[in-house]
């Protein structure tokens, strides 16, 4: 069974507007989500936001939605309900964001927490990795 990860919506940002320096480490992450070596879990709720992201960055909203559909064989989409989002309310996050991303990682098992701001998540009781760090600790 490949290892659960959870990845931040600012990796999913690097990854598919080719942030650099950010992009590398991201896509090597994807990557390895394409091989079936990991399973990238995101948050469906990520996906209108990454449709508005790339429809500004993109030529056309067509090749937007045509990244997001290719984007989208890559992961596993974990639901965001109300209990997550009271979770999320009821916990000392400073950013609500963040706190039902962790919130759900957190209800779905996930085994690594993957993002680019550790601080955000230092009261979390799971592993919390860069792309790069997590990368790097594979075998």
């Amino acid at each position: 069974m490949a290892t659960k990860v959870f990845v931040d919506t600012n990796i999913i940002v690097d990854f598919l507007t080719e942030r650099q320096p950010f992009d590398i480490p991201a896509a090597r992450l994807f990557n390895k989500a394409d091989e079936k070596a990991i399973e990238a879990c995101v948050p469906a709720s990520v996906f209108p936001f990454l449709f508005y992201l790339l429809s500004k960055l993109l030529s056309s909203r067509a090749e937007a939605w045509d990244a997001i559909a290719r984007f989208r064989q890559l992961v596993t989409l974990l639901p965001v309900d109300k209990r997550i989002v009271d979770l999320a309310l009821a916990s000392d996050f400073k950013d609500l964001e963040d706190a039902i991303q962790y919130q759900t990682a957190i209800a779905n098992g996930i085994q690594f927490f993957i993002t680019r701001n550790l601080k955000d998540f230092d009261m979390a009781s799971i592993p919390v990795l860069t792309a790069e760090d997590f990368i790097r600790q594979l075998p």
